[in-house]
């Protein structure tokens, strides 16, 4: 029994390693820790910025490394966009994506709570699917 949770947990660490080699860029978040959780029905990654910044990856088993880098990129693009984008950066993403310019960045606080805003109605969702796929 022991062989086969030693072979179980080197070959999560294994899978892990391998969904963090498919970001193509020196990617790793000073300060930020990343977490990989069993399987969640609601979410696949979350990004916490407040005192311990940390992302979580909510481990699919049917999907594949390339999918759950995906969803890596995802959360680290929502970092990238919360450090670096200001007003007039959103400004110039929403123009470059042809989007209103009073789309709102974020969902509204009550939102963010119950449902995740998934068809890019906000220019967050907007910036981070597309850096996802790039």
């Amino acid at each position: 029994m022991r062989t086969v949770l030693v072979l179980s947990i080197m070959a999560r660490l294994f899978i892990l390693d391998w969904i963090e080699s498919e970001v193509k860029w020196d990617w790793r978040p000073g300060g930020v820790v990343i977490r990989y959780e069993p399987a969640n029905k609601s979410y696949r990654g979350m990004l916490y910025l407040n005192d311990e910044s940390k992302i979580l990856i909510w481990f699919r088993p049917k999907r594949s490394v390339k999918q759950t880098a995906a969803d890596l990129v995802h959360e680290l693009a929502h970092m990238f966009a919360e450090t670096y984008l200001g007003e007039a950066r959103r400004q110039e993403w929403y123009k470059l994506r042809g989007l209103p310019a009073d789309t709102e960045w974020s969902a509204p606080e009550t939102e963010q709570e119950g449902e995740h805003p998934s068809n890019w109605r906000t220019g967050e969702e907007d910036f981070a699917e597309c850096i996802m796929w790039t």
